[in-house]
């Protein structure tokens, strides 16, 4: 969930004047240490001071998220199930392990991945609303791509995959070190540049020529290359790519007219999360 505090603070945070945040009751006691007494002033100026703007940013986008995306059983049931798998690998240090990634309670830990859940959702549902336009950049394709040491091994997989060899069974029988099932391809994937070029020239059915980079040798079977026709995979696939996740929250917090108007706070921000403020 940091990672999302981190992608809040890209929203628009420019066109802050040298405003400054106040509260009601400022002067009003929260607490007396002896003869300290601290105010409800006293706190928030704290707050703005120490936190990093963390606060503000985390609670702008719950509210975001919230009024996004409905919180379903299907959700919480991620979310304990996760917890579960963290407990049956730490025990009773679980919880001790939750408060050295910064969480004051397990608590606190299970909301911040509810919001994760909450946030993939939203992003899903933004790859659905712009999915021509996605599609139209990160050109997902359904491929298998099979990978052999040498030259002479993986031509005589090409020749079996070309006479409608089953993949798995070459793959297996050449060793291959690529993928054993299709795979969702996008142009963020991480594969060599002559890999990418030859699955843009592939339709759906055909196997490449033999791909050489290096010291690896590529042969591609394209499945589908129109990604309407497994959407659902395309969809997710798009929405596991880090800008869209950024572009999807950024979207959503523009059409809640998000905005940083006391100066302190967007300094904080500035100082704490320089690289993810506008320009």
């Amino acid at each position: 969930m940091k990672k999302l505090i981190a992608l809040l603070c890209l929203l628009v945070l420019a066109g802050c004047s040298d405003a400054y945040a106040s509260i009601n009751n400022s002067k009003e006691a929260v607490f007396t240490v002896g003869s300290t007494t601290v105010t409800r002033g006293d706190l928030y100026n704290y707050m703005k001071a120490q936190d990093g703007g963390y606060t503000a940013v985390n609670t702008a986008m719950e509210n975001i998220l919230n009024a996004n995306v409905e919180v379903t059983e299907e959700m919480k049931t991620s979310v304990e199930d996760t917890l579960t798998m963290y407990e049956s690998l730490l025990g009773e240090n679980l919880e001790a392990y939750v408060m050295s990634m910064g969480y004051p309670s397990l608590e606190a830990f299970k909301s911040d991945m509810l919001l994760s859940e909450q946030a993939s959702v939203l992003t899903a549902n933004y790859v659905e609303t712009n999915f021509e336009l996605l599609c139209g950049t990160y050109a997902p394709k359904k491929v298998k791509i099979a990978v052999f040491a040498d030259q002479e091994t993986a031509l005589k997989a090409q020749t079996e995959l070309k006479d409608g060899a089953d993949f798995a069974e070459v793959s297996e029988t050449y060793k291959s070190t690529g993928s054993k099932d299709s795979i969702v391809y996008t142009t963020q994937s991480s594969y060599p540049t002559a890999v990418t070029y030859a699955i843009s020239t592939l339709t759906d059915g055909m196997v490449s020529d033999v791909v050489t980079n290096e010291t690896s040798f590529y042969v591609i079977v394209m499945e589908k290359a129109n990604a309407l026709d497994f959407k659902d995979e395309a969809v997710n696939a798009i929405a596991s790519i880090s800008k869209v996740s950024n572009d999807a929250l950024m979207s959503a917090i523009e059409a809640a007219g998000f905005h940083i108007y006391d100066k302190n706070l967007y300094d904080a921000i500035a100082t704490n999360y320089p690289d993810y403020l506008s320009e």
